[in-house]
C-alpha cells in the first residue's frame, strides 16, 4: 500500500470559519478571496473552499451575490460569491 493519503480537512470547521469571516467582513466575499484568507487556518484548497461557499449559500443566513466586496470579481461558476444576510 504505497499510496499517500491526501490531507484531510474538516468541512464543518471550514464552513464555520468561512461563515464567521464573511459575517465579520460585512460584505460579499468570493471563493478566491476566502481561499487566501483561509490558507493559514486550513489545509483546504480552492476547490474545498468553493464547495463550502456553495454549501453555505444554499443554507439559511447566507445568499449568493453578484460581485465580491473585496476584490470586485463577478460571481462565476468557479468563483462563487457569498454574502451574510
Amino acid at each position: 500500500m504505497g499510496t499517500a493519503t491526501p490531507m484531510m480537512f474538516d468541512l464543518k470547521r471550514l464552513c464555520d470559519d468561512i461563515a464567521a469571516t464573511v459575517r465579520r467582513h460585512e460584505s460579499a466575499l468570493c471563493a478566491t478571496c476566502l481561499s487566501g484568507l483561509m490558507a493559514d487556518q486550513h489545509s483546504a484548497d480552492e476547490v474545498d473552499v468553493r464547495v463550502a461557499v456553495v454549501h453555505l449559500a444554499l443554507g439559511p443566513g447566507f445568499s449568493s451575490e453578484t460581485t465580491c466586496g473585496r476584490c470586485g470579481l463577478p460571481e462565476q461558476r468557479r468563483n462563487p460569491v457569498l454574502l451574510a444576510t
